[in-house]
């Protein structure tokens, strides 16, 4: 079944079924979303982005944007 099949289903409920499926459907999103979202130890990850930071700090390195100006001028 397609999506204007379903919202053409929908709209011929009566306005309190109609308002009754919203709750329905949002509180099934609201639940799925919740299980999905993965937890971000945000400690760890600073850790570890200082870590990574730590091994270019000492370097003579180019800026990311110049080499990808370079890329760029070569597919031209």
């Amino acid at each position: 079944m397609s999506l204007p099949e379903i919202r053409s289903l929908i709209s011929q409920l009566p306005r309190v079924e109609q308002e009754e499926l919203l709750r329905a459907l949002a509180g099934e999103l609201r639940s799925s979303a919740s299980h999905r979202e993965p937890v971000i130890d945000r400690e760890a990850w600073v850790k570890k982005l200082e870590q990574l930071q730590s091994l270019t700090a000492a370097k003579k390195l180019r800026p990311s944007q110049e080499i990808l100006d370079e890329l760029r001028a070569d597919r031209i």
